[in-house]
């Protein structure tokens, strides 16, 4: 009983002494000189994912003009533009009851769907051809970029670089150099704004068709790409 008490004590003393030197070599670490300095890589890109909600309504104008009417031309116009129709897609379809006389109600039909398109200038043509069809709802939901991961991927490498030319030329001056990296943190910011320049994001179908679209009459704002990574390095 006593030896195993005794070989007990002894691995909790080399445990002990374990503990404290790790600790003492990770102080030991810490406490060697370093450098802490910001890199930031910054870059602006214009939206090439352009996303349009379109709604149709059923209309009782010289008798009734159906949803399956209004997609048919709907679609026929996309493709006149070039647009290939994987890049519309329903997103709701309802009912609901309206008043369509004094005496009478009926049942109108209401069908949602998104449209991508990759330009501002097809933006505007996608607005012409609704204004031509009398649909009169269409919005801009979201704005976004294709190639968004390679974006942060190139800027991460040139934040770090920053960052490492700084400290480096910064200790230049005291003559030393720096070593390796031992604290890399990144703080990374995506501003997109979901509206068009010159005009906002609920835009009038029936004043876009009548006004015309030229090559500069949309313009979106662009997305702004930010990383700023904090980064030590050792003094060497």
């Amino acid at each position: 009983m006593a030896k195993s008490s005794h070989f007990l004590q002894s691995i909790l003393v080399l445990f002990s002494l374990f503990l404290t030197t790790n600790t003492y070599s990770q102080q030991q670490q810490n406490d060697k000189p370093y450098i802490e300095v910001n890199g930031i890589a910054e870059k602006e890109v214009i939206p090439d994912m352009i996303y349009i909600n379109i709604v149709i309504e059923e209309r009782f104008s010289g008798g009734k003009v159906t949803i399956e009417d209004q997609e048919k031309q709907l679609k026929e116009s996309l493709q006149s533009l070039g647009i290939d129709l994987s890049n519309l897609s329903v997103s709701s379809a309802d009912a609901a009851y309206v008043k369509v006389n004094w005496f009478n109600k009926d049942v109108m039909a209401r069908k949602s769907y998104s449209l991508k398109v990759s330009t501002a200038d097809m933006l505007g043509r996608v607005y012409e051809k609704l204004g031509e069809l009398n649909i009169k709802f269409a919005s801009l939901t979201k704005l976004d970029y294709s190639k968004k991961e390679e974006v942060k991927k190139e800027l991460r490498i040139a934040a770090i670089k920053s960052a490492k030319e700084k400290g480096s030329y910064m200790l230049e001056a005291l003559g030393q150099s720096a070593g390796r990296p031992i604290y890399i943190r990144e703080n990374e910011t995506y501003d997109h704004d979901p509206y068009v320049v010159n005009y906002a994001n609920k835009v009038s179908v029936e004043k876009t068709s009548k006004v015309g679209v030229e090559n500069d009459y949309l313009e979106f704002k662009k997305i702004k790409f930010t990383s700023n990574v904090e980064a030590k390095f050792e003094i060497k």
